[in-house]
Order: C-alpha cells, then sequence, then structure tokens
C-alpha cells in the first residue's frame, strides 16, 4: 500500500506540515480563554482603580473641610457684645429714652410751630454710626464668626485685620461655600439738611466674596457644645450675645416677691459667649455613584472660648424657681 502523507507540496515537490481544522479549533479555544482571563483581570483592576480614585477624592473632600474649619477656629477672633459698640449702644439707649419720655409728655409746646425746632428723634444712631459685630451666630446648617487673619484671604486688609466668615450648606447644590466680609457696614452720611430723613438712610454694598469649599455633601449639621451644671451638653443653634444655655433666665411672675432679686439676677448673668467647641456632621457622596458616600464626625474646638456658666444663688435656688426651659 502506497504511504499516504498529509500536507501541501511546494513547488519542489517537497511536502510541507499544516495543521487540521480540530487542532485550529483546539488553539483558538485556548486562545479566547487566555484572552478573556486577561480581560476580566484588567477590568477589575481598572474598576478598583478607579474605585480608589473616587474614593480618594471623597475622602479628600471631607479632610479639606475638616482641617480648613479646625483652622479657621484657631483664628477666632471673638469680643463679648458689652466691650464693644459702646458709643453706638450709649446713643441707643438716649433715644430709648427720648421715646419713652415722647410717648409719656408728647411734643414739647409750641414745638410744631417753631420752625428753628429740632426733633432730636430725627437722628437715629443706627443709620450714622458706624457698627461692628464680633460676636458668633450659629444654626444647623450655618454659622458665621470673626476671624483674625492679617496676610490671608480675599479680604486681607482691614482694618483690625478682621474679617466675618460665615459656612454655609446649600441642600439644592449640594455645596458648602464660604463667605467672607467686613466686619463693620460704613453707614451713609447724609448732609446737614437730611438729618430729618435719617430713617430712610440705608447703609453701603457690603463687599463679600463667596467660594465653593466642598461638593457632592448629601448632609451636612452642626451642634454647639457647652458646659452647664455639672454635664457637657449640645445645642442646634447659638447667639453668642443671648442668655439661652449657659444662663438662662429664671422665671417668676410679675407679682412674685422675689421679681426685683430675679430680675436683677437675670441682668447680670453672663451672656453665651463663645461656644467651647462646634460638632459637625458630614456625608460626602461620590460624584458618579451617590450611594456610596463617606461619612465623618469632626470636633472644632474654639481655643479663645470661656465657661461662663453661673450656678443659681442659693436664696433664688430656695425658693422654688427654675430657670427657662430647664428644671431643678
Amino acid at each position: 500500500m502506497p504511504n499516504i502523507q498529509h500536507g501541501i507540496s511546494n513547488a519542489q515537490g517537497k511536502t510541507t506540515a499544516g495543521v487540521t481544522l480540530l487542532e485550529l479549533l483546539v488553539a483558538v479555544t485556548i486562545l479566547t480563554v487566555v484572552m478573556g482571563s486577561l480581560y476580566v483581570t484588567m477590568r477589575t483592576a481598572m474598576r478598583a482603580y478607579r474605585d480608589g480614585v473616587r474614593s480618594a477624592a471623597t475622602l479628600q473632600t471631607v479632610r479639606s473641610l475638616t482641617d480648613q474649619l479646625t483652622r479657621e477656629a484657631r483664628c477666632v477672633f471673638y469680643k463679648s457684645y458689652m466691650t464693644y459698640n459702646i458709643e453706638f449702644r450709649k446713643k441707643m439707649l438716649e433715644r430709648q429714652l427720648l421715646e419713652e419720655q415722647r410717648r409719656v409728655n408728647g411734643l414739647p409746646d409750641g414745638a410744631m410751630n417753631n420752625p428753628n425746632w429740632v426733633d432730636p428723634l430725627g437722628y437715629n444712631p443706627a443709620q450714622f454710626t458706624h457698627q461692628i459685630d464680633l460676636g458668633f451666630k450659629g444654626e444647623k446648617q450655618e454659622f458665621m464668626f470673626v476671624r483674625y487673619q492679617p496676610t490671608q484671604g480675599d479680604i486681607a486688609t482691614q482694618p483690625w485685620a478682621l474679617a466675618c466668615v460665615t459656612y454655609k450648606y446649600d441642600p439644592a447644590k449640594k455645596t458648602v461655600v464660604r463667605r467672607e466680609k467686613p466686619v463693620f457696614v460704613r453707614p451713609k452720611e447724609p448732609s446737614a439738611g437730611q438729618l430729618d430723613q435719617a430713617a430712610e438712610a440705608t447703609p453701603e454694598t457690603e463687599k463679600e466674596t463667596e467660594e465653593t469649599v466642598a461638593d457632592n455633601v448629601s448632609a451636612f449639621s452642626l451642634f454647639y457644645g457647652y458646659y452647664y451644671d455639672g454635664q457637657w451638653l449640645e445645642a442646634d443653634r447659638w447667639i453668642s450675645s443671648e442668655h439661652q444655655f449657659r444662663n438662662p433666665p429664671v422665671e417668676c411672675e410679675k407679682d412674685d416677691p422675689m421679681a426685683d432679686r430675679i430680675r436683677q439676677y437675670n441682668e447680670s448673668a453672663p451672656f453665651d459667649e463663645l461656644p467651647s467647641y462646634l460638632d459637625m456632621d458630614l456625608t460626602v457622596m461620590e460624584p458618579d455613584n451617590p450611594k456610596r458616600t463617606v461619612s465623618a464626625r469632626h470636633l472644632v474646638l474654639f481655643p479663645t472660648a470661656t465657661e461662663t456658666y453661673m450656678p443659681v444663688p442659693p436664696d433664688i435656688e430656695t425658693s422654688n424657681h427654675s430657670r427657662s426651659g430647664r428644671t431643678q
């Protein structure tokens, strides 16, 4: 029987070995499996890299905001309300006394018929006196304070190197913005013939700058810590010039025998002043996947804060009177 060889003959009549269809299918199958494995591996690696980059960006947003607030807190410049705007408050008190006298006694005799008579109430200190605000105000998603910044910020050359800073959360845009403006508003100064129109005078437009400090913020809430009667508490609002939390007023009826004593105590009690710390709860979501979020709780300490809690005097405490919103 002749010897039959499978192959391909070339021009010289020599036979060259080839591959069968089965061998080709096996090779293609192996190549497909290998390429599929490489694709899955590369896809997994790329997805992990992408998720890592997004998570890092989200963590960086949280870290950047908390670090910035901590730096700002170290520069807080705070003064008690009774230590500034002294001249303004003096003039406003004089105006209140004049208003009370006017209410009781009416206009001076012949005042309306005297063309040279000048109504003292025509001068409104609120429209002619420079005022500054060095207080601290806080809400659930916003707080305002004054910081000392001689060489930083967009408004770095303000008098006394101070700027009023506000951090506010915008739920619609899911951003946290920082606003900066001067600590006082320079009022318009009408001419001498316009003093009777003082009530219509309006302050000049404030110069204010705004920048976004955090994006993709899905939740943002603030609480203000303070000491009261042996324990640390938190409030969701704060105004430094009020008596709400550290020394809330003692309640009593007008005909109470202790009314004068309690009124004297309430007026002499210290203000809430600056809170001891700011408790911030923050949640940031990834831009492309809102379901993936990073939550953080951060405490911002105010180094210049002073605890002003003052216990109720024994004579008032033993008379069964309690502070507003508190129980004995």
